[in-house]
């Protein structure tokens, strides 16, 4: 079930950052600025209050700021403007790299 879940929540981002024939809305948006190395996840967290899910392929945010997704509403995050494209505890950053994660809607 879990390993499902990870699959449909890549597919997800991946179809959101596509673009393919999918309208996205952005519901909420969080930013920081990474001050040292580590992953989006460690500097996410020790910026915001995170719920997360911990798979197998990583970590999957589920909410920022007790900020949820829903099911048509997934948390994916950018790194200085480009798309993450793995789990957020894998992907890791620079100090002045700028995380973004946002809300985003698909209908």
């Amino acid at each position: 079930m879990k390993t499902l879940l990870s699959i449909s929540l890549l597919l997800l981002a991946v179809i959101a950052i596509s673009g393919c024939e999918q309208k996205t809305e952005t519901l909420a948006s969080f930013t920081l600025v990474a001050v040292d190395s580590g992953s989006v996840f460690s500097h996410t967290q020790g910026n915001y209050s995170v719920d997360y899910d911990s798979l197998e392929v990583g970590v999957f945010v589920k909410s920022i700021e007790n900020v949820s997704q829903s099911k048509q509403a997934y948390w994916l995050y950018s790194v200085n403007s480009e798309p993450g494209n793995v789990a957020c505890n894998l992907f890791q950053v620079a100090p002045g790299d700028t995380i973004v994660w946002k809300l985003m809607s698909l209908y």
